[in-house]
């Protein structure tokens, strides 16, 4: 153990045997009975209708993220099935066997029929384009964490 060690233990020992440091954890207990519970702390003096406000605008939020965590939730669906559909497409056109062939073929063989498919010759684009959507959402969820952190 060093000697910063020791000094934060010593530290931490002091405020804890501080008689003038209270519990956050009881401060303004809601027992009455509780040595400190206040009967004018601030949130109790309150009108009644901005405390009815604070409710309300609390419950609002409350069902707002209900609501968000399951659109979440459906989006993780969605997004394991996109990252499937572009690994498929990108496997096909990277390897450029059967898919340049079929291409060729089916404007041969059917040359009024138009994919949207056949436009895009290059698929391993949208596998690429998935991966940065993933880093991106990767970036901004590690940003999240640091600020709580």
């Amino acid at each position: 153990m060093t000697e910063k060690d020791t000094e934060k233990i010593e530290n931490t020992e002091e405020i804890e045997n501080d008689s003038e440091v209270e519990s956050i954890d009881s401060y303004d207990s809601q027992d009455p009975n509780n040595q400190y519970y206040n009967p004018e702390h601030g949130f109790r003096k309150e009108p009644i209708e901005e405390v009815r406000t604070n409710v309300k605008d609390m419950e609002q939020c409350y069902l707002d993220t209900q609501k968000e965590f399951e659109e979440v939730e459906e989006l993780v669906a969605k997004y394991k099935s996109l990252k499937a559909k572009c690994n498929k497409m990108a496997d096909y056109w990277a390897y450029r066997g059967p898919w340049t062939v079929y291409m060729d073929r089916m404007q041969e063989e059917f040359p009024d029929e138009k994919y949207k498919i056949h436009e895009d010759r290059n698929l391993f684009d949208l596998s690429d384009k998935f991966d940065q959507l993933t880093r991106e959402l990767l970036r901004e969820s590690a940003l999240e964490v640091a600020k709580d952190v």
